[in-house]
């Protein structure tokens, strides 16, 4: 419905109060603050300067897709923020706030705001001294509460970290084999949680000669080489005494290896077999894949980071011959 101002007559009383209450909100600054959720439900942090009216009673929030045409209403109490959710992720919304007092007489709205709901991410990576979370920053944020378990699923209670800024590093042990650590990120505005991040871990995989199939058990952010094995596997100036991917493509096994010590520009990269082109394989969450240990007679233990799968089932596709199937959820 379009916001309507009310026009009030049956006495002259009612009709001073509703003047009252539209002139003073009509000098009030309305602030719009975007923070940003994930797809597909959006959201907007909204706040605005209060009234001081003795018989205010609260406000109410109208919005829409479109200019000065406002399809939702939330009456959200005397309060002077609020978070409208259930939005949609690119969406530009246009939004208004008016006042009311006890008589339910309705100011005249504030002037219109408008912002486009935007999708906020968290990104989780394996670095030498431990496990580093960074994540969007959201204006209207005071704070984030870092909360960590070994069960991908825990219940958030007590907070490992609260922090002003966006970033984090938590001291974990990747040589110790099998150990896993699951975080999640909240945002706040004073008391209110105003967003809550996607789940995010790292899982250490026990490694051992010669030959190891194995699954991603988490969903990284990139799906590159280099990105997800980083240097943890053993390079060489040669294929024959590197470790290596070998990964199915329906067809034939895709190889790749890391190129250590030639003094050459390839040096750091992950190449094809023939060692003359930088490898364009990426790793499928849902599919598993070789590795192959040069090393001999020693285990190896790699870290591999990402987010939790929040899907309850996955689908995947078959391809005629050999399918190499793996599964991205942190079990055992």
């Amino acid at each position: 419905m379009k916001i309507k101002t009310h026009d009030y007559h049956q006495s002259g009383r009612a009709h001073n109060r509703t003047e009252k209450v539209r002139r003073f909100f009509l000098s009030v600054a309305l602030l719009l603050v975007v923070f940003l959720t994930e797809a597909p439900a959006g959201s907007l942090l909204i706040t605005w300067a209060a009234n001081t009216e003795a018989d205010l009673a609260g406000y109410r929030i109208y919005y829409g897709i479109e200019s000065s045409n406002y399809t939702d209403m939330k009456d959200v109490g005397n309060v002077t923020s609020y978070v409208l959710d259930g939005l949609e992720v690119g969406q530009t919304y246009y939004i208004v706030v008016t006042a009311y007092d006890f008589n339910n007489n309705e100011s005249a709205p504030s002037l219109q705001v408008s912002a486009m709901v935007a999708q906020a991410d968290i990104y989780v990576e394996a670095v030498e001294t431990g496990i580093h979370l960074r994540w969007t920053s959201l204006p209207g944020a005071d704070r984030y509460e870092v909360y960590s378990d070994a069960d991908p699923y825990f219940l958030p209670s007590t907070p490992i970290a609260s922090l002003t800024t966006n970033e984090y590093t938590d001291p974990f042990d990747r040589q110790a084999p099998y150990l896993a650590r699951y975080y999640t990120v909240k945002a706040y505005n004073e008391a209110q949680t105003i967003y809550t991040f996607d789940r995010v871990g790292a899982f250490n995989l026990t490694l051992s000669y010669p030959k190891n199939l194995v699954s991603l058990p988490l969903i990284p952010s990139d799906l590159s080489l280099n990105r997800i094995l980083g240097a943890q596997l053993s390079g060489a100036t040669n294929s024959v005494m590197a470790d290596k991917i070998l990964y199915w493509n329906g067809n034939d096994f895709e190889i790749a290896w890391l190129v250590e010590g030639s003094g050459s520009i390839m040096d750091g990269k992950w190449v094809t077999q023939a060692g003359d082109q930088i490898s364009a394989l990426q790793l499928d969450p849902d599919r598993s894949f070789w590795i192959w240990l040069y090393t001999y007679p020693s285990d190896s233990i790699i870290t591999v980071a990402g987010k939790v799968s929040d899907t309850a089932d996955r689908l995947v596709t078959l391809q005629q011959g050999m399918n190499f199937i793996g599964t991205c959820y942190p079990v055992a």
